[in-house]
């Protein structure tokens, strides 16, 4: 007969194991939330993902991302593992995206997309969680393959080819400026001139290259965004069709487009 301190025992390994296998547990990690912009190659894609991750089920969730090249898309959210696996209109998968959560509570991402030659999708992911970014910042991404210069405000600041810097608003409520500079015979000759309208309220990545005698830049800002607006957030793995009406017309149909 067991004496009180093994059923103790007993218990305390029973909780302790379903404690780890909660952790453990994809759907308990947090969610994956990402925005998304054709980032070379131009044009656009009206693309599919499902949230869960379930696509072989017919009545998956499914939301449809209008992606475009000149701002990144709303935010979405995305529970299942990676990778991340986009579809066109027709169910038929274009690319997916391979991402690795590193345990943090806000894993948030920006699918910078790539258009190939040959028309095939790849994709880069920058971490854009509101703790490594927060409100009223904003990071200097550069993709440049030479140094940059930049004066935020009164902030002064020099990229290295390929490295980023993340600077603040500071007190600058209305308006931000930004310009950038290149370093041309021994001279700094001014390259971009951009302008951040209410930056406290704002943050984002500001992704730069060099064309010739310019900086171009490519400015990935959002505002604050409730979880309940969230594309995908909180939404059922299965869709069950109403009586009598096709399954597709059952499917979320959100476009993704700030």
């Amino acid at each position: 007969m067991k004496t009180l301190n093994q059923w103790l025992l007993i218990w305390l390994f029973s909780f302790c194991n379903s404690l780890f296998s909660l952790e453990e547990s994809p759907e308990t990690s947090g969610p994956a939330y990402f925005h998304t912009i054709i980032f070379e190659g131009g044009g656009s894609e009206d693309l599919t993902y499902v949230p869960w991750g379930n696509a072989e089920d017919e009545n998956a969730t499914r939301y449809s991302i209008r992606v475009g090249s000149f701002r990144m898309t709303k935010k979405f959210c995305y529970y299942g593992e990676s990778p991340i696996r986009f579809y066109n209109q027709d169910r038929e998968p274009v690319f997916e995206h391979e991402f690795s959560r590193d345990g943090r509570g806000d894993f948030e991402q920006i699918i910078l997309i790539r258009r190939m030659k040959d028309g095939k999708l790849t994709s880069h992911g920058l971490p854009f969680a509101e703790s490594l970014v927060p409100m009223g910042s904003f990071l200097l991404q550069s993709f440049a393959n030479e140094s940059t210069f930049f004066k935020a405000g009164e902030m002064k600041m020099s990229i290295q080819a390929g490295k980023s810097k993340l600077f603040h608003s500071g007190q600058s409520t209305q308006n931000l400026s930004v310009n950038g500079y290149l370093m041309r015979n021994g001279k700094y000759k001014e390259a971009l001139t951009q302008n951040i309208s209410k930056p406290l309220s704002k943050r984002g990545i500001i992704a730069v290259r060099v064309s010739g005698d310019l900086i171009r830049s490519t400015s990935l800002i959002t505002g604050s965004s409730q979880k309940s607006f969230v594309l995908g957030y909180n939404s059922p793995k299965i869709i069950n069709p109403e009586p009598n009406l096709p399954q597709n017309r059952s499917e979320p149909v959100q476009v993704g487009l700030d």
